[in-house]
């Protein structure tokens, strides 16, 4: 049992890290990740996924973007202002 709630665990920071890296690169406000998506990602369930997002729809999450979430998801991630836009800048 607790190896279940281990693995659980560890996918769902997995899958937070992965939409917070996916919010950070996409430019726009309003923003859309599908559950199927991240499910495909990780090779899991979409109800795997929904168990880590509690805080989606059913079939995704639904977000606005402020660049103070941003700020936030860089502090959280430990990336600088200035090396995400370096990386930004390198990907194009």
């Amino acid at each position: 049992m607790r190896r279940r709630v281990s693995e659980a665990n560890l996918l769902a920071q997995k899958i937070s890290r992965h939409l917070n890296e996916r919010i950070l690169a996409d430019p726009r406000d309003l923003q859309q990740h599908f559950f199927r998506d991240v499910a495909e990602r990780f090779n899991c369930s979409e109800d795997a996924v929904r168990a880590a997002i509690p805080a989606g729809g059913y079939q995704s999450l639904n977000l606005r973007v402020t660049e103070m979430d941003r700020d936030a998801i860089r502090s959280e991630l430990g990336l600088g202002k200035a090396r995400v836009l370096i990386r930004v800048a390198g990907r194009s």
